[in-house]
């Protein structure tokens, strides 16, 4: 039979595998991006046990406990423990398995055969089952004719309301409302503590490292809808307003922070048929339990086992088979039992009003039109499905495997081939000018950075709509191409406009950043990320050691094709192993902001950087500044206007701006004392000026002092954000840079200390790189990635430009003449470091403040929020 499943839950999942592996072709449709793995643990128990071992789960759910309901420990409002209720008075027998619920998803969804596939990003829109079988029409546009569809869409099930009726008629609310939200550095042993006030319960779970608050309070039915989340947290917030015992007003902050805050009712379904026609309903679809009961997972188990075994010893008649899984023959919950486990989240659908439940058969089914799902953005913006696909095409990365790391060494690559690509050829400049006759090292130096500016808004935004990886490809591709015209060029313009394509490697950082980030579960992803934007500044050793004599026998054109050799092996890898990324969002680029926007960008940036060896105040200058700032105020003005701009300028929350401007400035910081050092290791320390670090040590020390600080810092930074939170690992690296370039006010004439200096500041650029593109993508909707991350991207390289030619100005207004060569002042330089230093501490005031602000923000937002809802 041909099968559609709706939901991705645990019942979907087990009647997927149930029936998938009786030889069914089986679709399971599940309207998220991915497995909806937030929940606490739940529990395996009672016939539920025994199901899971006919499927072939039992070993491996056995190897995946959870202590977490060991010992429920109860609180006062000191946090002084009363009471306490041991897990064996609550379990129901020696066999019963607690497990996180993303594990047991996971080993369903790993034991799935090849006949069961999932679609995710989609819905059922219209159900029309005329006897012979069903035609379903999807959200996405497409439609298919099944012989069975089964809905195991939780307890706001939308199949039950297309086809069995309105749900307050099968909705008996039990008076309670629940909420789960995610604690970021809160883990700690196994366990759970409670704290009671009248009619309220507030309490954490810790488990597996992870720690979630949770909150339950009495109330009768609040009409509220359940898409709606900031009047969740309104109602959550009022529900708890005025207790501040224990640790109350720090778990609501929490909460209201939390984008993926789950708020229900504490509910049963109660239905007299299960069944309607080709169309059934499995666990909290048709006879949830309620979370009290500690009985839904296990009911979801046994009733999809219960339905494929019926249908196949029915010779696959769908009729026999609901009727023998109608109610009464599946084994049912026992009535709530005191200190029952923890539930796992379930889906926000709206219901209506619970109603006495309905006393006999619903036998005509309801208008075949559903509720349309939540939206997918937090804006008007919806993902695309780009087909159903094979479920390890679609599940993220949890944790580290070989494939993982097979991803991570092919997207550093990747970053190693940009580069090589943007940086390298500066190895050959005076080559370059002596083959194209020209005095025009400026616009040698500088045309693939202004050309990287103009690519990146518009990449940015193609990848969020056509796909990471794709975009991606594209890039290697055309700065490939790129590499091929520098390399045959026969004059100087070929080769500038090779340089242009060229200057789209500079996206290739932050579309490796927003690929990983979407491939791979956030913990996880965090500390790829720190990998693959790191990790190649270790080769950047060795690079010229390995290039000069290349140089040396070849000639400038050696560079490109090396920069040929590596566009190839990254295309080529990231093609054969790279998965595509599974979110993107509907809509077109917005091709004239992009040209705006990133012209705008390439002219400030072109002035900032050309104006010093071509003159400030020249006219070609001014006409470069002036049309700059005319196309960015063009830009503004359009973003304004447009339905879709490349760069949302009201989708910018306070948190992104300052992210923004804490790593514009902290990169500007790093970026110029870096330079700093360079210009003075060949400065002998005898000439008297105060500073210069030649024949104090080898000068091959200084300039590979960083990149292994680069490499640790940033991975280091993403595996610590997975735990505290990319916030607070910005923060750290920025106050380590700060410290490294105060240090450099005794290293420009002291050799260790300035090896300690730049050792530092490799590492806090590592940080700094890491956490900016960790957090502004933990901010950003997932379909706004691409873009976020080019937004980091341009603040790295605009902070360390604009920075850089500052100080260097500094510099240059302080020289002096020594022997009859022009010399750079002690005064100079160390104006210059403390300017660093100065726009570091302002960078880390901005970082603290943003530690600081984000949860108390958020709960003045929510407090300030004028919900239509009302409590009854």
């Amino acid at each position: 039979m041909k099968i559609l499943v709706s939901g991705a839950g645990v019942a979907g999942l087990a009647g997927a595998l149930a029936l998938g592996t009786r030889g069914h072709d089986v679709t399971v449709v599940e309207y998220a991006r991915g497995l909806r793995v937030t929940g606490t643990p739940i529990d395996v128990r009672g016939d539920a046990v025994e199901i899971a071992d006919k499927m072939g789960l039992l070993a491996r759910i056995r190897e995946q406990p959870s202590r977490m309901s060991e010992l429920n420990q109860f609180v006062d409002a000191d946090g002084e423990p009363v009471a306490s209720i041991p897990m064996a008075a609550v379990s129901d027998s020696d066999d019963d398995i607690e497990i996180v619920r993303e594990d047991l998803l996971h080993i369903l969804a790993d034991a799935l055969p090849a006949t069961a596939t999932i679609s995710f990003d989609d819905s059922i829109e219209t159900l029309t089952d005329d006897g012979d079988g069903v035609d379903v029409e999807f959200r996405s546009g497409r439609s298919e004719r099944y012989d069975l569809v089964l809905g195991a869409d939780g307890q706001h099930s939308a199949v039950r309301r297309m086809v069995f009726g309105p749900e307050e008629n099968y909705l008996r609310h039990l008076g309670v409302y629940i909420a789960l939200a995610d604690l970021p550095g809160e883990a700690g042993p196994d366990g759970v503590t409670l704290h009671n006030v009248p009619g309220r319960m507030v309490g954490i779970a810790r488990f597996k490292g992870k720690a979630l608050a949770s909150f339950t309070f009495r109330s009768e039915w609040i009409d509220f809808d359940h898409r709606d989340l900031d009047a969740q947290k309104k109602i959550l917030v009022d529900a708890f307003a005025g207790h501040t015992s224990w640790k109350i007003p720090q778990l609501l902050d929490a909460a209201v922070a939390d984008p993926e805050l789950f708020f229900d009712s504490a509910s049963q379904i109660h239905m007299p048929s299960w069944h309607h026609g080709r169309v059934a309903l499995v666990g909290d679809a048709g006879y949830c339990a309620a979370f009290l009961s500690g009985r839904g997972t296990s009911l979801a188990l046994t009733g999809a086992w219960f339905l494929a075994e019926e249908l196949e010893r029915g010779g696959s008649d769908h009729t026999a088979a609901s009727n023998a899984t109608r109610p009464g023959s599946v084994p049912t919950s026992p009535p709530p039992r005191h200190g029952s486990r923890w539930a796992a989240s379930a889906r926000r659908r709206s219901p209506g009003r619970p109603s006495r439940p309905a006393t006999r058969p619903c036998e005509q089914r309801a208008p075949p039109r559903a509720e349309p799902p939540p939206p997918a953005t937090s804006r008007s913006e919806r993902a695309v499905n780009d087909a159903t696909v094979e479920l390890h095409r679609v599940v993220e990365e949890r944790r580290w495997s070989w494939r993982l790391v097979g991803w991570v060494a092919v997207l550093a690559l990747a970053n190693r081939m940009a580069d090589t690509v943007l940086t390298t050829p500066m190895m050959v400049l005076p080559q370059m000018l002596a083959h194209f006759e020209t005095d025009q090292a400026a616009w040698l130096n500088a045309s693939a950075l202004l050309a990287g500016a103009i690519w990146s808004p518009l990449l940015a935004k193609s990848a969020d709509i056509y796909g990471k990886r794709r975009v991606l490809l594209a890039t290697i591709v055309i700065a490939g191409v790129g590499s091929v015209v520098c390399l045959i060029a026969p004059n100087l313009g070929v080769f500038l406009a090779g340089r242009l394509l060229q200057g789209a490697a500079m996206a290739v950082v932050f579309l490796t950043v927003a690929l990983t980030r979407q491939i791979c579960a956030p913990r996880v992803a965090m500390t790829a990320i720190g990998i693959v934007t790191s990790a190649s500044a270790v080769v950047g050793i060795v690079e010229p050691f390995l290039m000069e004599p290349l140089i040396d026998r070849f000639g400038y054109r050696s560079v490109f094709v090396v920069s040929v050799a590596l566009s190839a092996a990254a295309g080529l890898c990231v093609r054969m192993f790279v998965p595509e990324s599974p979110i993107r969002t509907d809509g077109k680029v917005d091709v004239g902001g992009a040209i705006l926007l990133g012209g705008g960008l390439a002219a400030v940036l072109g002035y900032i950087s050309l104006g010093q060896d071509l003159g400030w105040l020249t006219g070609g200058m001014i006409v470069l500044l002036t049309a700059g700032a005319a196309a960015l105020a063009g830009w503004a003005l359009l973003a304004l206007r447009v339905a879709e701009p490349i760069v949302d300028i009201r989708a910018l929350s306070r948190p992104l701006l300052l992210t923004l401007l804490a790593v514009v400035l902290a990169a500007g910081a790093f970026q110029s004392v870096l330079q700093l050092t360079g210009l003075i290791a060949e400065v002998p320390a005898g000439l008297g000026l105060g500073y210069g670090l030649g024949e104090l040590g080898p000068s091959a020390l200084l300039f590979a002092a960083p990149a292994p600080g680069i490499v640790l810092g940033g991975s280091f930074a993403g595996w610590l954000a997975g735990r505290i939170g990319p916030a607070r690992t910005l923060l750290g690296g920025i106050a380590i840079g700060t410290v490294a370039t105060f240090t450099m006010l005794a290293g420009v004439s002291s050799f260790p200390m300035a090896v300690t200096g730049v050792a530092l500041l490799g590492l806090a650029a590592g940080a700094i790189g890491t956490s900016g593109f960790n957090l502004a993508t933990d901010l950003a909707a997932p379909e706004r990635q691409g873009v976020v991350s080019g937004l980091v991207s341009v603040m790295l390289s605009l902070g360390g430009v604009v920075v850089t030619v500052a100080s260097t100005a500094v510099l240059n207004a302080t020289a002096t003449e020594v022997g009859g060569t022009q010399q750079n002042t002690a005064t100079g330089v160390y104006l210059y470091v403390l300017i660093s230093g100065i726009l570091f501490a302002v960078s880390t005031v901005t970082a603290a403040v943003l530690v600081r602000s984000r949860p108390g923000s958020q709960m003045r937002a929510v407090k300030r929020h004028t919900s239509r809802t009302s409590v009854t």
